[in-house]
Order: structure tokens, then C-alpha cells, then sequence
């Protein structure tokens, strides 16, 4: 984190320097008038997930004796059982991993960049083990990219009693409505893979290589790649060799029992997601067994800055065509919370009831996941609407041209002290002076430093930042300015025109209950304005370090927001008519917290088996990221993890009250 002292001598010197003379005056500034709201597109391309062509027909060869040996890529296999034809062997660049017993192996993002430490002297008490097939088990199967790398076929040398599958496929080129490519786990006695909750099993295709004569399913002969098989319920294969001799196997495939919906991502060639930067085509299916959405337009990017350096990754999503997935808000957009730092798996969907319920202007509204990623379960994820300026998100007037008057259109901001953390001198040097601003190109944003209460960095989020004007810039910064000058010299007829008091309050209020640590305007603090309107703030967004959750946090006493001289809620309190707004909007919220409880039982309920397997994949109960505190590494089951939430919250609110009683 860059010091006040030094981005100030280093970044403010160039903008006054440059832009002297841009300095506001008092009230003085554009009165603003309503205008239309303009919508903005974007575009992704798409490739097939597959990567390469697959087969198009699995050939049969009978050989002298009669037996039928073939393999999935449709290669004869002579009778000594070799095959005549590469391609279907092992792969080292084959993406998925060999399963091991349900561990905890990364998966899709490469190796682990950071590992959670126990507490000293902590038991973790193991979560019970769900029922059925477990994901990253050996009986879960193998995802795969393409047919050449899928598991190599378990080729052996006939002979008359001969009666063995080399391999037993599900491929998305046989089976449309499948999302990835699976091996099935194949023993002696039993054939065994797990899909998501969406998935179709009444009807699938399989691709399989056999030894022996022939494999008999509901008394006639199973065809690979050609007969369509029921495994809703588990099916007996009768395999028989070349002498007339039989054994049996149980296809058992099953699907998530989590009871939440899958949301699967497969990229091109099932290649990594290694930077949140770069968006890489994918396909996707979201839903359940009664309603799926998929399609062959979606892009997608890691996302978060310490939350990119977890073991499990969070993303943002693009769409070249608006969803609505699981009764969300139609739009392009949306993010994938990992939810990793916060046990209870809850905290956003805690600041989402609250945010509703105590009348703040925009809430992204969320839906719990089960996320496979490449045909890897990767655990439990919030889809959410991802923050942007949109009819379905944050409801101000967009705007697609430079000519736009700069009072004209709603500006929306984040407070981001990583835009300057983040980056390089050098890259800094590549910015180009915008106004009282800045632009990257690389980046494609727009940014300006403020200088008053305390010094932060804002962006102006919009995916028309290379159509923003130095007057465009240099306006908003103004009107940031201006109130925060107004709220230092305690003016508050200036702060009431700028300010819209009530939802600075009842941000706060929500904020300062949650305790959560970026809220000083550091980061993830966003803040709008609108034609002929003020400023006012939200939407709310990342609370996993919030209620204890993080050690600057671990405190339910403390009220560390109200005192933040960096966050403007000091000044603003100052003043009568504020600690006015404070008192009654604090009675109201007091009622909004009486049903926090059962929005915690009720989550933690709908979430319970869905959290068993989520730790499962991520062995993280009984532990602690670095920054959390001992009470969360003591902690280390699911229903201790909901209980300290619990307990937290409820001294926090007896602690706040007690505080507020005495303004």
C-alpha cells in the first residue's frame, strides 16, 4: 500500500501542476438537467471447447474369430490387441488430474499460490464425509479436452475368455447437452463417473473400446457412439467373450447432490484461466435438472486482487447475449465470488439482505453454484450481477459519445486504492493526462486522485472510458472535491446539495454493523451520481473479510468507520443535521438486524450439503488466511463457522447501540 505522503508527492504535484486553475467554486459548479439514458454493447468470440476435431464415427472390425475390437477414436485393434493407429494414448498436456481419493489437488488453475495455516495447538474436526460419489474421487472420472487426451485405453490381448472395456467415454460430440468430456472410472465390476446437477441422464451416448465379443445392454447389443443409454438409475451390462462365457457390470453415474444448481465453464481446449486480464472464450450451462441455460457465447477472466492469490479462484463473465440465469437480472455481466476467505460461504448474501431491506438504490443480487470448471468441481461460488452502469444493474443515464455535456450523464466510481498499488512505474508513465485525470489504454480506464480526507484513487467505471473528455473528468473530480471540502469545513448546506445524506447513512450503517475492513474508501467502495441528482453511495461489494472475519475486524466493539477520517463518516457526523439522519435510520436498521438470524439458519440450511463437499475439494475448516484471525481457525467446522457469525453479529449490535445512545 503506497503512503498518503508519497502519492501525493508523486501524482497530485503532476495533476496540479498541470491542471491548475481547475479548482472548485464552492457551489458554482454545472447545475445538472435529465436527460435520455443511452445503452452500450459488447461483443466475445467463441471457439468450440473441444479444442480440436473429434472423430466423427467409431468404426468396428470383427476379427478373424469374430470378436469386435475397436477403439474410441475408431483405430482397429489387432488381435494381439494393439492398436494400429495413434492418438489415443496419455497426453501430458491432458487437463485433467489423475484422481486421488477426493484430495485436494488444484485443479483448472494450475498449482496452489497460497496455503491456509493452522491455528497452534487447534483440532480440526473433519466435516462429515457427504454421501455418494465425491468430487476429485477416482469414482468421479476424468474430464478431458479432446479424445487424444483423454485416458489411455486399457488395451490387452485377446483371448477366448476375454471379456474387458478399455475405456468408457462420454464425449460432448456425442451427447449435445453434456457440458464436458468424461472418462468413467472403470473397475471390475462397476463403471462409475460424476456430472453436474444439470446434466441429462436419461438419454447419453457412449464411446467405449471392449475386449471380447460383445457387451449386451436390455438384451441387445450396446453399440458405442451409437446407442442411446438411460442411466437415471444404475444399468446392468452383461459382457460376453468369445467362448460364451459372461460377467456383469453396473453403470453407476450420478450427479452432484449438493441440492444447488451447476454453473460449468469449459474454455477452448480446457485451457487454464491464468490472469484476470485476459478473457478467454468459453462454453456454459447453468441450471438444474429442471431448467438449464447454455450456450457457445460466454468469455471469461480470473478476478480479484488478494482474492486472484487464493487457491480457489473467483471470475468475471461476459456475454455476447443477456441472460437471465437463475432468476437474476437479465444482462451481459456477471462475476463468480469464490467465496474462499469466508467459511460460512454467506457474508455477500448477508450485505445483499441488508442492502435491500435498509432501502439502498442498487443491490446485486446473487444465487449460489456449484462451479466445474473444465469438467473439475471447483465448490461453492455466489453467482452475482456484476457492478455496471445498465438498466438491470446500477440504473443511471449511460452514455455512448464524447459530446455528451458533462452534466448530462450519470458518472459511477469506485474508490480503488489498487489502481496505483497495482501497477508500475513504468506502466504510470503510459498514462495519458485526461483533465483533472488520467487514462490507460491498456486498461481502457479512466482514474483521478483525490486529495481531500486522506487521499484516494476513484475510477470511473464504464466500458466507455476512451469516449470520456478531459471535461468529463475534470467535472466528476469536481464534484468530489466539492463535497469532500464541504464536509471537512463542516458546510453543510454545500454537503446537502451534493450529498445524498440519507444513503450515505444507510451505507455506513450497514457497513459499519458488518465491520468490513475496505470500507474507509479504500477499495471496493462505490459511489454514483446521476443527472439532476447527488452523490450518493453503493452499490455494496466485497464482504468476505467483514463480522470478524479478518483480524482488523475481530473486534465487535470497536466502530472504527465512524472514527475514519479517510472515510468521511467522521466529518459527516460532526454536524447536527447528519447525526440526525443517523439516529433514525440506526431504529430502522436495528429492525432489519432483528431477522438476521433467520437469514443465517435459513442460508446455512439450503448451503449445508453443498458446504460438506466444498470442503471437501478446499480442506480449509480449522484453518486460517493469512489476516484472519485464531477464533476462525478454531472455528473448524461449517456449523461453528455459521455460530461464531452468529455471535459476532449480535455483539455488534449490542455494542453499536450502546454507542449510538450516546450521540
Amino acid at each position: 500500500m503506497f503512503s498518503r505522503l508519497t502519492a501525493l508527492c508523486a501524482v497530485a504535484a503532476c495533476v496540479l501542476t498541470l491542471l491548475g486553475g481547475c479548482k472548485p467554486q464552492g457551489n458554482d459548479l454545472p447545475t445538472n438537467t435529465t436527460t435520455a439514458k443511452q445503452a452500450t454493447t459488447t461483443q466475445s468470440v467463441v471457439t468450440d471447447a473441444n479444442g480440436a476435431a473429434v472423430t466423427s464415427a467409431i468404426g468396428e472390425t470383427t476379427t478373424a474369430d469374430g470378436t469386435v475390437v475397436t477403439d474410441a477414436n475408431g483405430n482397429t485393434v489387432t488381435q494381439n490387441g494393439s492398436t494400429t493407429a495413434s492418438g489415443s494414448g496419455s497426453d501430458p498436456s491432458h487437463s485433467g488430474n489423475t484422481p486421488s481419493g477426493g484430495g485436494t489437488t488444484a485443479v483448472g488453475n494450475g498449482t496452489p499460490t497460497s496455503r491456509p495455516t493452522t491455528a497452534a495447538g487447534g483440532v480440526t474436526d473433519t466435516p462429515a464425509t457427504p454421501a455418494g460419489i465425491l468430487p476429485s474421487s477416482a469414482e468421479a472420472g476424468t474430464s478431458f479436452a479432446t479424445l487424444a487426451r483423454a485416458p489411455q485405453d486399457k488395451a490387452v490381448t485377446v483371448k477366448a475368455d476375454t471379456k474387458q472395456f478399455g475405456r468408457f467415454l462420454f464425449t460432448t460430440s456425442d451427447n449435445k447437452d453434456l457440458p464436458f468430456n468424461v472418462a468413467c472410472h472403470v473397475t471390475e465390476d462397476r463403471i462409475t463417473a460424476l456430472l453436474p446437477a444439470n446434466a441429462n441422464l436419461a438419454a447419453l451416448k457412449p464411446n467405449f473400446t471392449y475386449y471380447g465379443h460383445s457387451v449386451l445392454y436390455n438384451g441387445a447389443v450396446l453399440t458405442s457412439r451409437s446407442t442411446v443409454m438411460d442411466l437415471s438409475k444404475d444399468v446392468t451390462l452383461t459382457l460376453k467373450a468369445n467362448n460364451g462365457s459372461t460377467r456383469t457390470v453396473t453403470v453407476h453415474i450420478e450427479k452432484i447432490g449438493s441440492g444447488l444448481p451447476s454453473f460449468t465453464l469449459s474454455t477452448s481446449g480446457y485451457s487454464a484461466i491464468n490472469n484476470t486480464v485476459d478473457y478467454k472464450a468459453a462454453n456454459f450451462s447453468v441450471g438444474d435438472a429442471k431448467s438449464t441455460v447454455k450456450g457457445a457465447d460466454c468469455s471469461v477472466k480470473g478476478r480479484g486482487n488478494t482474492t486472484w492469490t487464493y487457491d480457489k479462484k473467483g471470475y468475471t463473465l461476459r456475454f455476447d447475449t443477456k441472460y437471465s440465469l437463475l432468476g437474476l437480472r437479465e444482462s451481459k455481466n456477471y462475476v463468480l465470488l469464490a467465496l474462499h476467505a469466508d467459511r460460512t460461504l454467506m457474508r455477500y448474501r448477508l450485505g445483499e439482505y441488508l442492502s435491500k431491506n435498509m432501502g439502498l438504490e442498487f443491490t446485486m443480487g446473487s444465487a449460489f453454484v456449484d462451479l466445474w470448471l473444465n469438467g473439475q468441481y471447483q465448490g461453492v461460488y455466489a453467482l452475482v450481477e456484476k457492478i455496471e452502469v445498465e438498466p438491470a444493474r446500477v440504473d443511471i443515464t449511460d452514455y455512448v459519445s464524447p459530446a455528451v455535456p458533462v452534466n448530462q450523464m450519470g458518472y459511477l466510481l469506485e474508490f480503488d486504492k489498487h489502481l496505483y498499488n497495482n501497477t508500475t512505474e513504468a506502466d504510470r508513465k503510459k498514462w495519458t493526462v485526461l483533465g483533472k485525470g488520467f487514462y490507460d489504454a491498456a486498461t481502457n480506464e479512466v482514474f483521478f486522485y483525490s486529495e481531500a480526507l486522506g487521499g484516494h484513487w476513484l475510477t470511473v467505471r464504464t466500458t466507455n472510458a476512451k469516449n470520456l473528455t478531459a471535461e468529463h473528468v475534470t467535472y466528476i473530480a469536481l464534484v468530489v472535491e466539492t463535497a469532500a471540502n464541504a464536509l471537512k469545513t463542516g458546510d453543510w448546506t454545500t454537503v446537502s446539495k451534493w450529498m445524498d445524506v440519507e444513503s450515505f447513512v444507510n451505507w455506513y450503517l450497514i457497513m459499519e454493523y458488518l465491520n468490513n475492513t475496505d470500507t474507509a474508501m479504500e477499495s471496493s467502495v462505490y459511489m454514483y451520481i446521476d443527472v439532476g441528482g447527488k452523490l450518493k453511495l453503493g452499490p455494496l461489494w466485497d464482504l468476505d473479510n467483514c463480522a470478524g472475519n479478518h483480524n482488523e475486524t475481530a473486534s465487535a466493539t470497536a466502530h472504527p468507520l465512524f472514527d475514519s477520517k479517510d472515510g468521511w463518516f467522521s466529518y459527516l457526523f460532526k454536524m447536527p443535521e447528519a447525526k440526525a439522519v443517523l439516529r433514525t435510520r440506526w431504529a430502522a436498521m436495528k429492525g432489519v438486524t432483528d431477522g438476521i438470524n433467520k437469514v443465517i439458519d435459513d442460508t446455512a440450511a439450503s448451503l449445508k450439503n453443498a458446504a460438506a463437499l466444498n470442503f471437501t475439494r478446499w480442506k480449509i475448516l480449522g484453518t486460517a488466511l493469512t489476516g484472519q484471525p485464531a477464533a476462525v481457525a478454531k472455528a473448524d467446522t461449517y456449523d461453528k463457522q455459521v455460530a461464531y457469525l452468529k455471535n459476532y453479529l449480535a455483539e455488534r449490535k449490542t455494542a453499536l447501540n450502546a454507542f449510538y445512545s450516546t450521540l
